[in-house]
């Protein structure tokens, strides 16, 4: 072999290489992207069960309805009737 096949195998290697590390990393942007979908789906869902919480018990309830009376903020329809 010559330098010049020698050198034409590394340019080859070394292309295979670059399209296998793009790959894995479109693999990983996939999997960051989902993971963050994820994440914002289940943060989304443990606020609303914190709101739902917080309408729901009668004690947290009348905090928050003495709060908004004292600070002159309104409060939920749910939490004046309690």
């Amino acid at each position: 072999m010559n330098r010049d096949a020698i050198g034409a195998i590394g340019q080859l290697l070394g292309s295979v290489t670059v399209l296998v590390t793009l790959g894995y990393l479109a693999v990983q942007v996939r999997h960051a992207r989902q993971e963050t979908r994820r994440a914002l789906s289940q943060g989304r869902g443990e606020g609303f069960r914190d709101m739902m919480a917080f309408e729901i018990d009668p004690r947290l309830s009348g905090i928050a309805v003495r709060a908004a009376a004292a600070l002159g903020g309104q409060t939920l329809p749910s939490m004046a009737a309690t």
